[in-house]
């Protein structure tokens, strides 16, 4: 099992270069962190998953920290990958961090 933590950079006003932080969290429970390193499952993948959405070149803001553009006003992008035993996922979920379900992927609360 993985965990993974993005990072949302959402704009306000792009005039005056408005924009907050965030991170949220997600996890597979059919990959691990060498399966992250191997390149079976890609940061694209993760966010394609997590937005339920297909994140494509087009929406590539910068190929060195792999940013994507998810509508008109966030750039997200996956910050840490690392393995997690179920144990983790459920206090985790017990905090309100992310959504566990055994046998589902994502994480989203």
């Amino acid at each position: 099992m993985i965990l993974f933590k993005l990072k949302i950079i959402q704009f306000f006003n792009e005039l005056e270069d408005i924009y907050r932080e965030r991170h949220d969290w997600g996890y597979y429970n059919t990959f691990t962190e060498n399966d992250y390193f191997d390149d079976k499952i890609t940061e694209r993948m993760m966010l394609s998953d997590y937005y339920e959405t297909i994140f494509e070149d087009v929406d590539l803001e910068n190929v060195d920290t792999e940013e994507y553009w998810y509508g008109n006003n966030e750039l997200v992008s996956v910050k840490q990958v690392w393995d997690v035993t179920e144990e983790e996922l459920l206090v985790l979920h017990k905090y309100g961090i992310i959504n566990y379900k055994k046998g589902k992927n994502n994480g989203r609360v």
